[in-house]
């Protein structure tokens, strides 16, 4: 009875293991949020804008990330630091192209 127990226990063990699924370059990953919201829209018939179709999903965290990172979640902001040096080459820049005194008209 116990050999049978032993074989039972380790066939189920070999059932749950999922086969994991090799690519072209290795093991496939998870892939990212956009790219599982694309499969999800394609598998529903991909009418209408992603982006709508996302909306429909508010309970899914990959469509709540998705959204956020398009509204501009992961956006650089601009240290105090570089608004000061753009302002600088800015001013720099105009005073370079003005015209001096006697440098217009022909020669």
């Amino acid at each position: 009875m116990t050999e049978q127990n032993q074989t039972q226990e380790t066939q189920a063990t070999e059932q749950k293991q999922p086969e994991k699924v090799r690519g072209d370059r290795g093991e496939v990953g998870q892939g990212s949020p956009g790219s599982r919201l694309k499969a999800l829209w394609h598998a529903a018939g991909g009418r209408g804008s992603l982006k709508q179709f996302v909306k429909t999903l508010k309970d899914n965290a990959d469509a709540k990330s998705w959204l956020a990172n398009k509204h501009g979640k992961n956006n650089q902001k601009r240290t105090d630091a570089n608004i000061k040096a753009a302002l600088e080459a800015r001013s720099a820049t105009k005073v370079a192209k003005r015209k001096k005194k006697g440098e217009g008209g022909a020669k």
